[in-house]
């Protein structure tokens, strides 16, 4: 009985805190600390891979049919900053994101493809590999709010200086993700994956 009581309140601990971690990222995380300017001449935008597949099975289907999405807002945000390189990283199935940029007018030599990375700490490390960042220079990161955090966390300990572009999602996220991405941060954060 003393084990069992124990044990549950060993998950209610684990629960309290991934739900504080999660209820105050708008106060604490780089969602909440977004600059209101923007940036005059970044250097690149960085999209974190995902949500690629529905493009890819559907040729004709414009970015613009998914206005929540990273893919659009990084085409958005390409199309705004013309002399920005556009970096994708992530592994994603062939051909890749190369076409889909492509086709929305980005021009072949302004896309860079890391598709190594299996993960938010090799996302960053495997792109800083390839774009080599140089103080001074501003990198937008788009991902999703709730893994913003902890993407530009993963980027700034290998040198970038990020301007965060969350895309925020109005309720249709899973209601476990919050948490989940919590203990995501937990972890890479007693690992050293990231700073936090």
């Amino acid at each position: 009985m003393r084990k069992r009581i124990v044990y549950f309140l060993g998950i209610a601990l684990v629960i309290l805190l991934t739900y504080s971690l999660s209820a105050n990222y708008n106060q604490n995380s780089a969602v909440g600390r977004s600059r209101n300017e923007k940036p005059l001449s970044p250097a690149g935008i960085i999209i974190l891979g995902g949500g690629l597949s529905k493009f890819l099975q559907n040729p004709n289907l414009e970015p613009s049919a998914f206005p929540n999405s990273r893919v659009s807002q990084a085409i958005a945000l390409a199309h705004a900053y013309p002399d920005a390189k556009l970096i994708y990283t992530g592994r994603e199935s062939p051909p890749g994101p190369v076409s889909i940029l492509e086709r929305v007018g980005i021009p072949k030599q302004r896309i860079v493809w890391e598709g190594r990375s299996a993960d938010t700490a090799q996302n960053a490390r495997f792109t800083a590999e390839l774009v080599d960042p140089k103080f001074g220079q501003i990198w937008i990161l788009v991902t999703d709010d709730w893994h913003m955090a902890r993407a530009e966390s993963c980027f700034r300990r290998v040198g970038f200086d990020i301007w965060p572009a969350p895309v925020f999602h109005s309720g249709d996220q899973h209601p476990w993700t919050p948490y989940r991405e919590a203990i995501g941060r937990v972890v890479y954060a007693l690992s050293g994956r990231c700073s936090r």
